[in-house]
């Protein structure tokens, strides 16, 4: 409804009242109908072709055409509340109520046209820089659930007042209007031949076919036939109904046929449309309504467009004003509001909105047809942006904090200016927060979208850490997304992270490299072996904190952190160890736990620091055992000398150690030493024995089937008896214990060293009896874990486990793994002993009795 909002000026006209659109209305909704001639008066009936005056009952203002122009926008008018106001507004009938029928078509309706016989819909969209009219493929089952915003067409029925219309009949004239572009359906003559990319478009190939055009001319006029009897050419036309297409001018009907407009596509989904003389019963189309909603969405993204790329322009060409911040600040924040449908008024925190609210897939596939991503990253691209340094947008180490990057408040900013005059930095930080902020919501469960926004990816990369939601987005949009991984994640975006890396010695990039590595835990090999390549390579080793085992101590060795902080003058307590770049990992750990026990607003740069370095040497930790998994031998031929497993062990063993840290240890062992050659996991338990296998010893040690392993198996076994004996005397600790899961990083640490247990086990590197004494401290371990409620929390109207208990539940997982192994192992040992008795009996062996006596003896406990 048209509004008057009292308390608010015009936008370009201030000293009128601002006019709206609003869909419930509100007091200013209220109109008065005057005459704006003398020789009518107050209470005379209003007709067709009066010209009025609408007057605002609340507030007296009459509606007005504002003189004032906007830039850059020649043909658009403001319409506002101005009091003394002799605009007059002609009343034109356009419509009779009569014939305003429902299940009519009607001028003005807004349908699409599927055409029946090849299932697609009749489309019109840009190609090659030309608009092009086609049916447009989809592969989809359900073909009429492909629906686009750019297959909307508006009936225009030919009335002999050009500025009225009406119901439709079957021996009305007809045009229609393409919606998104505001182009009429036309046929064209085509004098030369189409080129047939296949033996059966030389068939299909016409003289004239269907196109667009600007201007309302004859070859626009379409009549519609029947594909039923009809009673009389004076019926309406129901709406649904199956027609077909007449061309008057040229005296053709319209035809499919299967000319690809994209032809060099490796799947052609754009077909031309001809007319032919001759009519074929099976080209029909039906007259698919489409609701008022949807044409409102269409309406409102085509408007969005037109206003972002006349502010895309002024960014490129640094004529940005203060009043196009304002417009564009307004309308990225209603399209976001727009995909997330439902979400209140008064709700403003936009980052909270992105994280939880669920976009509607349509409005997300209308905002991508309608090209606004696409402006969005022209605005994105900008030279604007390029004034906001990395460095100043937030220090090393600081925890990123999405709230404070949708408006900074840095004093530095509200003083700078960006490249734009009268632009400053926390303005332009404002704009890209909303800018990064819409992909995120626009890419939200949304595959298309993805892969539309991927194709940008270098420029996010380029924008990480300007305190924009760069990093937010990007993370939002390959996290768990294999697909875009594979496609999109190529050499010149891992050097881009790297150089990142080398560029601010944060935590971060080393975290965004370690879930390049993995999609939904499953590893990408392609991926990981690019940032096997660029991690190792030999420029890049100084981006590494070294580790070296002196006298049963482990010390870290590090030489780039310092240059770039060796402006900062360091305290007397930490001056003889970092000054050097060599210090204890238990003492780092002490320190880090004692400053973070500070308020982190307090915390002097030269305070920060060890739990700066603790951060990075943990990641950079986390990201080895990612460059590992999956016997990936670029990187444990690499790491393994200077990682071994006693170096790796000490960490782990060490309680001084932070739980978390010593997790990220076992996982690297796991990665780094055992899950490779020559390990190999055993085959599922047969039962089956070859006759020459079985041998004389009946004991638990004499099953061990030695023969199973290469001699190069026999030698790694030796290696990991201590790594066997720290897991066995681990877990006896935990399953005598309840402080193991009350702290989710004792937790994580005992699923770790758990995991590490049943891949040393499928490894056959454990004998049987080791096997059973490992089954029964799982067991007591098994009752503790299931020791107490689970600890869940509600959101949303449902209840989620935490974090904690996901770890819980993959160790009881891991255990039950294991002790199904040790169960099968049990009942083979049994079928092999009596296979050895009755081997032995038939030889003569007498061994009867020491069998009975000694058989369930082996068992117990």
């Amino acid at each position: 409804m048209v509004t008057f909002k009292k308390k608010y000026p015009a936008f370009l006209e201030r000293s009128a009242l601002r006019v709206q659109l609003e869909e419930d209305g509100s007091e200013g909704s209220w109109l008065c109908i005057q005459p704006l001639y003398k020789h009518r008066q107050a209470g005379d009936p209003v007709v067709a072709g009066d010209r009025v005056l609408l007057t605002s009952v609340r507030t007296g203002h009459a509606l007005n055409l504002s003189i004032v122009r906007q830039p850059n926008q020649e043909y658009q008018v403001e319409v506002n509340g101005m009091l003394m106001s002799n605009v007059g507004w002609h009343a034109m009938l356009y419509l009779n109520y009569s014939q305003n029928m429902q299940d009519v078509l009607k001028g003005g309706d807004v349908i699409r046209m599927f055409h029946a016989e090849t299932e697609r819909f009749l489309t019109c969209d840009e190609y090659q820089g030309e608009a092009q009219v086609f049916l447009r493929t989809t592969y989809r089952i359900a073909t009429k659930t492909a629906t686009s915003s750019k297959a909307l067409w508006e009936v225009e029925v030919i009335h002999r007042d050009m500025m009225r219309t009406e119901a439709g009949r079957w021996n009305s004239l007809y045009r229609l209007k393409h919606i998104a572009t505001g182009l009429y359906l036309c046929a064209k003559f085509t004098e030369q031949p189409v080129s047939a990319s296949s033996s059966h478009e030389s068939e299909d190939h016409c003289n004239f076919y269907l196109s667009v055009t600007s201007k309302p001319t004859l070859s626009t006029i379409f009549e519609l036939e029947s594909t039923t009897h009809m009673e009389s050419l004076e019926d309406f036309i129901p709406r649904g109904s199956f027609v077909r297409i007449f061309h008057p001018e040229s005296g053709t009907w319209v035809k499919s046929t299967n000319i690809a407009i994209d032809a060099d596509a490796d799947r052609p989904i754009m077909h031309k449309l001809g007319c032919l003389s001759q009519k074929e019963d099976k080209e029909a189309f039906s007259l698919v309504p489409v609701s008022a909603e949807t044409v409102r969405e269409l309406d409102f993204a085509s408007d969005a467009i037109k206003q972002l790329a006349g502010i895309a322009d002024a960014f490129e060409d640094g004529t940005f004003s203060s009043e196009q911040k304002g417009t564009l600040v307004s309308l990225l924040t209603e399209l976001i509001r727009f995909m997330l449908d439902g979400v209140e008024p008064h709700h403003t925190n936009l980052y909270m909105l992105s994280n939880e609210g669920a976009p509607v897939r349509e409005r997300q596939k209308l905002i991508r047809e309608q090209s606004i991503i696409k402006q969005v990253f022209r605005i994105l691209s900008s030279a604007a942006f390029n004034s906001l340094d990395q460095s100043e947008a937030r220090p090393m180490g600081e925890p990123l904090n999405p709230f404070s990057e949708l408006i900074s408040e840095s004093p530095d900013d509200w003083e700078a200016t960006a490249s734009i005059p009268g632009l400053q930095l926390h303005e332009l930080r404002q704009i890209g927060s909303l800018c990064y902020t819409f992909l995120k919501v626009a890419q939200k469960d949304y595959r298309k979208n993805q892969e539309h926004i991927a194709q940008q990816l270098h420029l996010m990369q380029s924008h990480i850490g300007l305190g924009i939601m760069a990093s937010d987005t990007l993370a939002a949009l390959l996290h768990n997304n294999r697909k875009l991984l594979e496609k999109h994640v190529g050499p010149r975006e891992i050097t881009t992270f790297v150089n990142l890396l080398r560029v601010n010695y944060d935590t971060r990039f080393l975290t965004y490299l370690s879930e390049l590595c993995t999609s939904h835990g499953a590893v990408i090999p392609i991926t990981q072996e690019l940032i096997c390549h660029s991690l190792l390579s030999e420029g890049n080793l100084d981006l590494f904190i070294r580790v070296e085992l002196v006298d049963d101590e482990i010390f870290l060795l590090w030489s780039r952190l310092l240059e770039i902080n060796n402006t900062v003058s360091l305290s007397s307590n930490l001056a003889p160890r970092l000054n050097y770049g060599r210090i204890a990992l238990v003492e780092l750990c002490q320190l880090a736990s004692m400053r973070s026990l500070v308020s982190q607003t307090h915390m002097t740069d030269n305070e920060h620091q060890p739990l700066t370095i603790l951060q990075y040497y943990q990641s950079q930790m986390e990201l080895f055992a990612q460059m590992c998994r999956e016997r990936q031998y670029i990187a444990i031929n690499f790491l393994a000398p200077q990682l071994p497993i006693s170096l790796l062990l000490r960490c782990i063993e060490d309680c001084r150690l932070p739980a978390e840290l010593r997790a990220v240890h076992c996982k690297l062992l796991l990665h780094l030493h055992l899950d490779k050659s020559p390990q190999e996991p055993r085959q599922s338990i047969q039962y089956v024995w070859l006759w020459r296998k079985i041998g004389r010893n009946y004991g638990l040690d004499g099953y061990d089937p030695m023969d199973v392993l290469t001699s190069e198996q026999l030698q790694s076994r030796g290696q990991f008896t201590p790594v066997m004996e720290f897991i066995s005397s681990c877990l006896a600790d935990a399953a005598s214990s309840d402080r193991w899961f009350q702290d989710p990083f004792q937790s994580k640490l005992i699923m770790e060293v758990v995991v590490l247990a049943k891949y040393l086990v499928y490894f056959s590197l454990y004998s049987l009896s080791a096997l059973l004494s490992l089954g029964r401290t799982l067991l007591l371990l098994m009752d503790r874990c299931t020791h107490g409620e689970p600890t869940t929390h509600k959101s949303g109207g449902q209840w989620h486990y935490d974090s904690e208990d996901k770890s819980i539940a993959r160790t009881k997982l891991s255990i039950l793994e294991i002790l199904q192994y040790i169960l099968d192992t049990r009942v083979n040992h049994r079928v092999y002993s009596l296979l050895a008795f009755y081997k032995h009996k038939v030889e003569g062996d007498p061994l009867l009795q020491l069998l009975g006596q000694n058989g369930d003896y082996m068992y117990k406990g």
